[in-house]
């Protein structure tokens, strides 16, 4: 079976990989990015460093360290030719 070839797809798969274990992965795209993506946080510019503060609940919630190192080992992406 040929999966989808667009983007958005492909963004989906690779979010449902980091938050494997997190959210549920048969959730819809929607409520998927709510519990992910949608929480309340502050930007704080200090000297070269930018933070991202978010409350207690969401930081173990979401499980911010696993999630973090899990986005610095993407997988590799390969290109797909058809014939």
């Amino acid at each position: 079976m040929r999966q989808p070839n667009n983007i958005s797809y492909r963004k989906l798969n690779e979010a449902t990989r980091v938050a494997k274990g997190i959210i549920d992965g048969k959730s819809y795209p929607t409520t998927f990015r709510r519990m992910l993506i949608d929480f309340a946080g502050k930007l704080i510019y200090t000297g070269r460093r930018i933070i991202l503060k978010v409350s207690q609940y969401v930081y173990e919630r979401l499980n911010i360290p696993l999630i973090w190192e899990r986005c610095n080992n993407p997988l590799k992406i390969s290109r797909v030719t058809e014939d």
